[in-house]
């Protein structure tokens, strides 16, 4: 149960929670794209006429419905209407890979597919027996009242990549959403006067902190199509026409926008910029901190997975971050239950992070196999784990630390090899401003590879990258395989997309890389080999 974002109110679901907030806030702005602006009583009007128009169409409780809308504020309606009718949303990309949007389908059997018109596939609808519902426009409720949500539906379905490159549907109940907003109130000061940018997709779980971090608190929420996120300056631009004050961003996003961004200066409104869905160096944060501290405006590093709902721990940043090269991601948020252990299951410092609470959902859709093997019962306090397969290691203090994934632990010339300690130190050559490091196959050899990316846009020379490097790492951790990159390619989630890194490097095997949905036009590799 959820309390404190509707004067005290006890809230077991989003509905409530939206309802809540335009009770108290209905003349507040409360959604906008680049074109118009509604009131949370205007959006309430708009989203029960769509639910309407869903429940004349057959959409009931319990339904999978998909959305495969560009970012606007039909797009949020239309997933607020899911909701309402008591059914949840499977978001998918209108842009994105064929392939990867079939087998999502073909599992996750949809009833419905909302999208535009000109969207439709005749063939695709044969297949999936799903209505194809097109752009919703409402004319007005009819008054129909739905019946109350309950805390356990699902709320919605979002499709993760595994190492094996097979996309997984983690189903996300109300329950599971209310506890992560439960968990945070106390750690941030969010209200009605904070404006939120909905920067990701709604196929990736950190919008759903956007969304409803504005829309629980009487916030306003404003929704940039998808070519103003893909530049910095326009990103910038829009943070300081609509006067952001929650800026979400993986680290790799934030690297490309920092600049433009302090180019801005005393134009922003920004209170809280919020890092997650990555391992975040400090490193990048350099030329923000010379420029406003730490202080200025508040920065969290939040570590979390789409299984345990978006977020699971929360870290302010604070100078003695700066000096370590690992990510500091803090304590578990209240009502998680952690456990560190080693690859023989026991307590360790170091070691597998298993979490457990509210937050963690039950399972995979259609995967009994994969649920068994990753949500698991300990022996000893019986308590459901989450196996996430992340390192962490506790510090001196206490914290968690965020090393790498276990399968990011690589094999090369006999060592064993953390990809995340190889960029960590990268990161500390001079001029560095991002960089990714991979197991690629040449030639039938694996070799470490880095693609990494310049404060000027220039390439560094091997030798100079390779004597800075044997300063803090031992040789065989050195990658053989070098390249400089204009920007490191971005998925549509706005983390680094491995599939087109890997081959535009020249490998010849990048099996286990997350689906490719990202373009490498225009990324400038220059290669240099060992």
């Amino acid at each position: 149960m959820m309390t404190g974002t509707a004067a005290g109110e006890d809230l077991s679901n989003l509905n409530d929670m939206f309802a809540a907030a335009a009770a108290r806030f209905p003349s507040r702005a409360a959604l906008a794209d680049h074109s118009r602006e509604l009131s949370y009583s205007q959006l309430d009007i708009a989203v029960q006429g769509v639910a309407d128009t869903m429940t004349s169409q057959g959409i009931r409780q319990g339904a999978v419905v998909a959305v495969r809308l560009e970012p606007s504020v039909e797009l949020v309606i239309t997933l607020l209407a899911v909701l309402r009718v008591g059914a949840c949303y499977l978001s998918l990309d209108p842009s994105g890979p064929a392939q990867r949007a079939q087998f999502i389908l073909e599992d996750a059997r949809p009833c419905a597919i909302v999208e535009a018109a000109s969207s439709v596939d005749a063939e695709e609808v044969r297949l999936f027996d799903a209505a194809v519902l097109r752009t919703l426009i409402w004319a007005g409720p009819t008054g129909v009242v739905a019946d109350p949500t309950h805390a356990d539906a699902i709320a919605y379905v979002i499709y993760t990549s595994g190492t094996t490159g097979k996309p997984k549907g983690v189903p996300v109940t109300h329950r599971n959403v209310v506890a992560l907003f439960a968990a945070t109130a106390a750690l941030y000061d969010f209200d009605e006067n904070d404006r939120w940018l909905l920067f990701h997709s709604a196929m990736f779980d950190f919008s759903v902190w956007e969304i409803w971090g504005a829309l629980s608190y009487g916030g306003r929420l404003f929704v940039p199509d998808k070519w103003t996120v893909m530049d910095p300056l326009t990103v910038a631009q829009v943070v300081s026409d609509e006067q952001i004050t929650v800026l979400n961003q993986t680290p790799t996003a934030f690297n490309t926008a920092s600049r433009e961004l302090i180019r801005l200066g005393d134009r922003m409104g920004l209170r809280y910029i919020i890092f997650g869905g990555e391992r975040l160096h400090s490193a990048i944060l350099k030329e923000w901190v010379a420029e406003f501290g730490y202080h200025q405006v508040a920065l969290v590093n939040m570590y979390g997975i789409t299984e345990t709902t978006v977020h699971a721990t929360f870290r302010r940043i604070r100078e003695s971050d700066y000096s370590s090269t690992a990510s500091v991601i803090g304590s578990p948020l209240p009502g998680f239950h952690i456990a560190v252990v080693d690859e023989n299951g026991d307590p360790a410092i170091r070691g597998e992070i298993l979490l457990s609470g509210p937050q963690v959902v039950a399972g995979y859709l259609n995967r009994p196999e994969l649920t068994a093997e990753r949500f698991r019962i300990s022996d000893d306090d019986r308590i459901l784990y989450y196996h996430s397969g992340d390192i962490v290691e506790y510090d001196a203090h206490g914290d968690l630390r965020y090393i790498g994934r276990t399968d990011e632990q690589v094999k090369v010339r006999g060592h064993r090899i953390e990809l995340g300690e190889v960029e960590a130190a990268f990161l500390q050559v001079s001029g560095v401003l991002a960089v990714c490091a991979v197991l690629i196959s040449v030639a039938g050899r694996d070799m470490l590879a880095c693609v990494y990316t310049t404060e000027n846009g220039e390439a560094l020379t091997d030798r100079f990258v390779r004597t800075q490097l044997r300063a803090v790492i031992p040789d065989y951790m050195i990658p053989e395989r070098l390249a400089c990159a204009e920007a490191l390619p971005r998925n549509h989630n706005g983390k680094i997309d491995l599939g087109v890194l890997r081959a535009l490097i020249g490998s010849d095997v990048v099996e286990g890389a997350p689906e490719s949905d990202s373009s490498s036009a225009g990324l400038g590799i220059e290669f240099g080999l060992r």
